[in-house]
Order: structure tokens, then sequence, then C-alpha cells
């Protein structure tokens, strides 16, 4: 079916985003005589007039002349309109327009073959859906910068840049898709500014994470030598329990990540030197108390591996300034011990990372940590 029909019912949407439709159908407003006369989108409050952006609901005031209200709401509908639809003249010619919803089609092709983790692909459809009642039948060629920062805006109200960001790496990756695919020219998403995000959530310490350990002990036996699991591999908990015995073979313990589809194969001599924490020990012991049971941490899950934590981490009286790091931070410490002995490469490989930025994000110490010169 030609991908123009299949985008039918997107367009369809366009209408309520631009306005354009029956006013009782858009915004349920009552007709009366304050607003009988007036076009879609244009309110009268109480003499003031206001423009509302049927794509955000945002509210922008014009004023208390009637037909200067009048014309800039005509406009903005008019400009709506252009940046929403197939021109006539594109059609008269029989011009090959894409659409938006194309990229979103060709995007979940690509990531269908990325063999992306469950919980990845959830979050993924979510945002997609949302990305695709904003922008889905709405040509590529309409979408420009000032289009994409308009969205990324309406996605961070109330203080949810962190989120809004999410929002314009996906972004950026559907057209970065898409000019691959050779169905833009152009990624107006990358050409956005980041929102500046705070971060909340505080790095755990070697000696944090000692004494941490020391409780693990004694709270659980197999939580203890999981702690030591996760620091000496740096993999995150998902993967740790899903650990099998049989994934030990010629000398190297086999991960393929969850999460990124990663494939790592760690030397079991690898060792955290400033510890002497050992990969091979760290499984010889497990092997004591888990040898029977077909994965390492013996059918522990992720979300039993977290909770552990929480209660050995609260359990310790330790305080930090932003939110406690929940488990998940071993794996920075992780990155950071391996990276100050072994270099940034090792570590980027070791933690699965694409990209060398994202390995110096889990390297970064939030200011927690002495630099020694």
């Amino acid at each position: 079916m030609n991908i123009y029909f299949m985008c039918q019912q997107k367009k369809l949407h366009l209408k309520r985003l631009a306005g354009f439709c029956r006013e009782s159908e858009m915004t349920g407003r009552r007709r009366n005589s304050n607003t009988r006369d007036l076009p879609p989108n244009l309110y009268n409050r109480g003499g003031y007039y206001s423009y509302r952006d049927p794509r955000s609901g945002r509210e922008f005031g014009i004023g208390r002349d009637k037909r200067i209200a009048v014309n800039e709401a005509i406009a903005a509908n008019m400009e709506l309109l252009s940046t929403q639809h197939i021109s006539l003249l594109d059609r008269i010619k029989g011009n090959s327009v894409t659409l938006f919803c194309e990229l979103i089609l060709n995007f979940r092709n690509e990531i269908e073959r990325r063999q992306l983790s469950t919980n990845t692909m959830k979050r993924h459809n979510q945002r997609l859906k949302i990305i695709s009642e904003y922008f889905g039948g709405v040509p590529v060629k309409n979408i420009g910068i000032r289009e994409v920062y308009s969205f990324l805006e309406i996605r961070a109200a109330g203080s949810k840049f962190a989120i809004a960001n999410q929002y314009r790496a996906l972004l950026s990756d559907i057209f970065k898709t898409a000019i691959a695919s050779g169905l833009a020219e152009e990624d107006p998403a990358s050409a956005t500014r980041p929102f500046r995000t705070e971060v909340k959530r505080s790095r755990l310490l070697i000696d944090e994470y000692l004494l941490i350990r020391k409780i693990a002990d004694v709270q659980n036996e197999w939580f203890g030598l999981c702690m030591d699991l996760a620091l000496v591999t740096g993999q995150r908990e998902g993967d740790l329990a899903a650990m099998r015995w049989e994934d030990i073979r010629d000398g190297r313990l086999y991960v393929e990540q969850q999460k990124t589809g990663a494939k790592i194969r760690i030397s079991l001599p690898t060792t955290i030197s400033r510890l002497n924490l050992t990969l091979a020990d760290v499984l010889d012991n497990l092997k004591k108390i888990n040898g029977k049971n077909e994965k390492l941490l013996g059918g522990k899950t992720a979300r039993t591996i977290a909770a552990q934590f929480r209660i050995a981490r609260d359990t310790s009286g330790l305080k930090w300034e932003g939110d406690p790091p929940p488990f998940h931070e071993i794996r920075s410490l992780s990155g950071r011990l391996h990276s100050a002995e072994k270099g940034s490469d090792f570590t980027q490989a070791l933690l699965g990372h694409r990209s060398s930025s994202m390995t110096d994000k889990y390297r970064d110490g939030r200011g927690r940590e002495w630099k020694d010169i």
C-alpha cells in the first residue's frame, strides 16, 4: 500500500492540531455572543483577546482591539495550516512529498533490527506515539528547528528538562535514521540546544561502597558477591541477573547486554587492583553458594538486586546531599576505577558504550572525588 494513504489517518489528526475542525469538536467551547464571530482558537476573556495554540494548549494574549486580534488569529491559523498539510501546488504538480509518519515507520523498522530490551522498546513506543500525534502527517520539509523546539518546550513544561532532552535525542535518532535511508536531508533536532538539567543523584564513592559491602555480607552472602560482580564487570542489574555458568568459556565471561545488545567478552583475570578484586575470584566464590543453579546469582531478579542494595545502603547510616545512589551507581564507580587503572578505551568497551561521550558521563564523579596531581 502506498505510504501516502497509510498516512491519511495521521493527516486527519492535523485538523485537531491546527484548529481547523469545528470548535465544538476541538475545544468544546460554547457558542455565545462573545465567540460567535471569532475565528478558531481565538477567545474573548472579558474584553481581552487571547489565542490558544491548538498543539500545546498554551495561550497568548493579543489585547483588547478586536480587529487586530481577529487578524492575528487568522494569520496564526493560516501559518499553522501551511506547515501541517501538503500544498495544493505540490498535489497539482504531482511532487513527491515525504510525510513525517514515513520517518516513524522507517525508524520502527530500524529499532526492531537493534534488538533492544523490552523496557527500552516500551519507552520508545510511548514516546513515538506522542511524537506521531504531534508531527504525524506533517511534510518533513515543513519541520525545522523552530517546529522541533516548540515541541520540546511542551515536553519541558513543569521543569521536565531531562524528559525533554530524551525526546530531543529520540527525534535526532529518527532524523538521522531517515537521512541514512534517503527520506530526509537534515536533522533539525540536533541543531536545538539541549535543556540544562540539574543532576540530583549522588555518585557512589569507594569508601561508601566498602561500608555498604560489609553490611551486604551480613545481610546476604550472595548479595555481597553480587556487588563485587557488578563492580569488577561494570554491568547493569538485569545483565547480572541473567548471567549463566554456561556463559563462562575460553577463560572469559560472555555478556550480551539487554539494553543495547552490546556483546562483551570479559577476561576472567580482569582485576581492580585498588581493591585486589579479580573476576575469577568472585566467580569462584559464587560457585560455592550457587553452583547448583544455572545462574551465577541463583535466579535473583534485577528488582531483588536493587531492593537489597537499598536496604544495605539505608542501614549504613550514610548521608548524601542529593538523592542517595542506587545500585546502578556501582556501574559508574566501576567505570571510574577501571578508567584510572586501564584507561578510557578499556572502560568504554567494558561498559558497552557506543560513544566515548557516554563513558565520560560515567567517569564523571560530579564533584565528589578529588583529583590527584
